[in-house]
């Protein structure tokens, strides 16, 4: 250890108690000076940053305790190095630090890792722990505020990554007539409940935030410019919960909130918690309810009441040929990270370009199962979208079954914004000569026989549709 580390050590305060931090004190409030008397200067940042870091820098970020040495370290070295580039490029002071200058930062770092060969994953969760450094340090001159959130930072910076990895898919969307099934009978048991499941169904709520909903605090039905929207409060939140606003932002959104405000006023409800029930006892009410009386429970049904938010997320992302943002998504259902929220949309993980002719004489020559059959036979248009998206959409339209040879509409939307208006679908014989090219000529013909109009509707948007515009997109 060199002798300015080693002072750097032996000098650091050890006072870091718990009811200091309590009180929030020992931090200038927001819109309070920092550093009184020490004139604001460019020239001056190392002076400030060390004088910073003399007072601050040896407590942890989150607990009420002392941070590591290594930690105070690696924050300092970051410190240094992003002061050093902000300040004589801006010509500012670390106290005037701004979002745009965090961003002009951020964006040069990340492209600097990206030339330097860094994965994708290293680059995530180095720029993620710098920018906690930075939002640690931006308490230090009381503004709280200043760093963009992790995706704003990668969105404006203009990297792409080259495929959005998701996690495995836990999406188990219900069909339409099947969530209105479900709230019709909810509402003849319990007409609390069947506000409950509406809201979770039309606007992606959690079960206990559902239960919270208070409709004269939380429903805001705006004017005639402006949309209906729904205010989630942390009070009426769950497990991970975060305060946000949601926006009606389709016709048939609008029109639930009108119904649903229209009959709450003619029932006199506006609590959708139970009376005389705290939070937790009514959403142990609203559980009990949904696993007896309509069976949506893991032990008698194929899910649970989060269907609800699987299908408020699928039936977002139909919106991307207006090229809603997952973003957008992963703040409705009230998550920070765009990963969690891809979950509820299904994986587009691709399983190589050598398991197309297995996957192929494997449809044409197994024991005909349905069920083993139809996941083959999504994973394998999947699969080819990779390297020919217009095969993959002809293929996808001849294993769907259709009314009169129409072509099915996001096929068309997905043709028309990838491939171009001008240009067709493949015909069948064009279908099996470019797969004749990954397998034998029979063995393809013996596959697309068994394969045409096998898959339903629903099959096709949540195994096919959902993970691949997810990846097309969003990725």
């Amino acid at each position: 250890m060199s002798e300015a580390e080693n002072s750097f050590h032996l000098n650091r305060r050890k006072d870091a108690v718990k009811p200091v931090r309590r009180t929030n004190s020992i931090f200038p409030r927001r819109n309070c000076m920092c550093l009184v008397g020490v004139e604001r200067h460019s020239h001056k940042w190392r002076f400030v940053v060390n004088e910073l870091c003399a007072n601050y820098n040896h407590f942890h970020a989150a607990k009420m305790k002392c941070a590591s040495f290594e930690t105070s370290k690696s924050r300092y070295r970051f410190l240094m190095e992003f002061f050093g580039y902000v300040c004589p490029k801006f010509r500012i002071d670390p106290r005037d630090l701004k979002s745009k200058h965090v961003q002009d930062y951020f964006s040069w770092k990340i492209h600097e890792l990206a030339s330097e060969g860094c994965g994708e994953e290293n680059i995530k969760l180095r720029i993620k722990n710098l920018r906690s450094f930075l939002s640690f340090f931006c308490r230090w001159i009381a503004k709280p505020g200043v760093v963009p959130s992790y995706q704003d930072l990668i969105a404006r910076s203009g990297y792409r990554p080259k495929e959005l990895k998701m996690p495995s898919s836990r999406a188990n969307a219900l069909s339409i007539d099947k969530v209105e099934q479900s709230i019709v009978r909810a509402f003849q048991i319990d007409v609390r409940l069947g506000f409950q499941l509406s809201f979770m169904a039309f606007f992606g709520l959690r079960p206990k935030e559902s239960v919270g909903l208070v409709l004269s605090k939380c429903v805001v039905l705006g004017g005639d410019l402006a949309y209906p929207y729904i205010k989630i409060q942390t009070a009426s939140g769950s497990k991970g919960g975060r305060p946000r606003r949601i926006e009606a932002s389709n016709p048939s959104q609008v029109k639930f909130i009108n119904v649903m405000m229209s009959l709450a006023e003619e029932m006199n409800i506006d609590a959708l918690c139970w009376p005389d029930m705290t939070i937790h006892r009514a959403a142990a009410r609203q559980q009990r309810l949904m696993s007896k009386e309509l069976e949506l429970s893991k032990d008698s049904f194929d899910g649970s009441a989060y269907q609800f938010r699987h299908s408020f997320a699928n039936s977002f992302s139909a919106l991307i040929s207006s090229g809603e943002p997952l973003r957008d998504l992963s703040e409705n259902l009230g998550h920070a990270r765009e990963e969690i929220a891809a979950a509820y949309l299904g994986s587009s993980g691709r399983a190589g370009e050598d398991s197309i002719p297995e996957l192929t004489r494997a449809l044409a020559h197994c024991e005909f199962e349905p069920e083993s059959f139809m996941i083959r036979l999504c994973r394998l248009i999947i699969e080819i979208s990779f390297t020919d998206l217009r095969l993959a959409l002809s293929l996808a339209l001849w294993v769907l079954k259709t009314r009169d040879d129409e072509i099915y509409c996001p096929i068309q939307l997905l043709k028309n914004r990838l491939i171009g208006e001008n240009k067709s679908l493949l015909s069948p014989e064009e279908i099996l000569d470019q797969l004749s090219e990954h397998s034998e000529k029979s063995t393809v013909r013996e596959f697309m026989m068994r394969a045409q109009g096998f898959l339903n509707l629903d099959t096709v948007e949540q195994r096919v549709f959902t993970p691949l515009t997810n990846r097309i997109f969003f990725g």
